[in-house]
């Protein structure tokens, strides 16, 4: 009897043992139970202090420990994620050169494991402060000179001689980051942002026209090649104006970018530059000047006025409120009186004696100049007649060749890359 019952109970064991290798192997390993880590970091904001007067550039440091090891922490700035560090000592470099003065502003942080557990930081509030005057920001290298800039949004187009264009995002002007880029074969000398389209001075290959709505992906749709050097391009409505060095100034259709259609050009000395306000060219012509044409009828664009600022003029001028202003190389600043077109005249000068003032941008009352290798000038036009200095910024070595004004920041083309300003009166 007794040995019937161990037989039983042997044969009633096979059975659950066949069971459990039955689902062992149906299930497979991954899915038979493991431990799982349920233990988040430990996290703590040791720098800066809460309430502390902060200025230029911070560094905000945190301690994470974890049993299993952790993987990253997330840094926040007011709630958004402004950065990752993957690797202890945790720590970010906080530019707050961005930031309004005397301002306050939160700091917190979440440190993670590899199972995802976290844990977040205390939340520290600092005051900013902004020191006065000019102030450097960032810079972002380019791999050959960054001869032009144009602002649109949240994304900088740099023109790059021997490189083509190359596009950066500036959603975070400390951070200027490189996501997309064309390469042309030629010098690419202007650039000039309408829409989704990008317009480049392409030298010897004319405008070129780039479908930029993938920032990280621009492509050609269109190009006229019309003869001479383009230097500069300058979109109003339906037309594209270039500045094409001795061949004078080109008119061209661009109501379907990417069948640019050429409609006339007009003959001048020298075009480097040109701006369009309404029915009116704006031509800065080298050595002769400024140049005022009449483009009401794209297909007979003829000249209204002039006026000679001595010094030769490599970029295009910038009109405000009835008012021109030059930068002229050799010569200085010219604010040049423009109410009546047919007959221009100077409402103002300053003077820079030989220094190579190159590109200038004009917001409100304070004209940006890039200054060659003297860097970056600010002045006060409030009053043309009596224009005074701001502020200046030199970086030894850069030579400063275009500037544009965007949102209190100050972009400058130079030999070195994209740098980027503001002034804080």
């Amino acid at each position: 009897m007794i040995e019937k019952k161990e037989i039983m109970l042997k044969k009633i064991g096979l059975v659950i043992l066949s069971l459990i290798l039955t689902v062992f192997f149906f299930y497979g390993c991954e899915r038979w139970p493991t431990f799982i880590d349920t233990l988040p970091p430990q996290a703590n904001l040791t720098a800066p202090a809460d309430s502390a007067v902060v200025r230029d550039t911070v560094l905000i440091s945190v301690t994470a420990t974890d049993d299993k090891g952790v993987s990253r922490v997330d840094f926040y700035i007011d709630n958004q994620l402004l950065s990752t560090d993957n690797a202890s000592p945790f720590s970010f470099s906080w530019s707050t050169l961005i930031y309004q003065d005397s301002t306050y502003h939160s700091i917190f942080a979440i440190a993670y494991d590899a199972a995802g557990n976290f844990d977040s930081t205390q939340i520290l509030n600092v005051l900013v402060v902004l020191d006065t005057g000019l102030l450097f920001v960032a810079q972002a290298a380019t791999p050959t000179s960054a001869y032009s800039v144009f602002v649109s949004g949240n994304y900088a187009y740099v023109a790059e001689q021997g490189n083509g264009v190359e596009i950066f995002n500036i959603n975070n002007p400390a951070s200027p980051t490189p996501v997309g880029v064309f390469s042309t074969s030629t010098f690419t000398n202007g650039v000039f942002n309408s829409g989704n389209y990008l317009y480049l001075a392409d030298g010897g290959n004319g405008m070129k026209v780039l479908d930029v709505s993938t920032p990280a992906s621009p492509f050609l749709i269109g190009q006229n090649s019309p003869p001479g050097n383009a230097h500069e391009v300058f979109v109003s409505g339906n037309y594209a104006y270039v500045a094409a060095q001795g061949d004078g100034i080109y008119i061209i259709n661009v109501v379907n970018p990417d069948t640019p259609t050429f409609v006339s050009s007009f003959a001048t000395s020298f075009a480097w530059g040109v701006q369009v306000v309404g029915s009116l060219a704006y031509v800065t012509d080298a050595g002769s000047g400024l140049k005022i044409i009449d483009v009401t009828n794209p297909a007979s664009p003829s000249q209204l006025g002039a006026f000679s600022t001595g010094g030769d003029i490599f970029f295009r001028s910038y009109v405000l409120n009835n008012y021109a202003y030059v930068a002229a190389k050799g010569s200085g600043i010219f604010v040049i009186d423009v109410l009546n077109p047919a007959s221009p005249s100077q409402a103002g000068s300053y003077n820079l004696g030989l220094g190579l003032a190159n590109g200038i941008f004009v917001n409100g009352t304070v004209a940006y100049v890039a200054y060659g290798d003297e860097g970056l000038l600010i002045l006060n036009v409030t009053v043309p007649a009596s224009i005074s200095q701001l502020a200046s910024f030199k970086t030894s070595g850069n030579a400063h060749n275009n500037v544009y004004y965007s949102n209190g920041f100050i972009y400058v083309a130079s030999n070195s890359g994209l740098l980027v300003f503001r002034y804080n009166p």
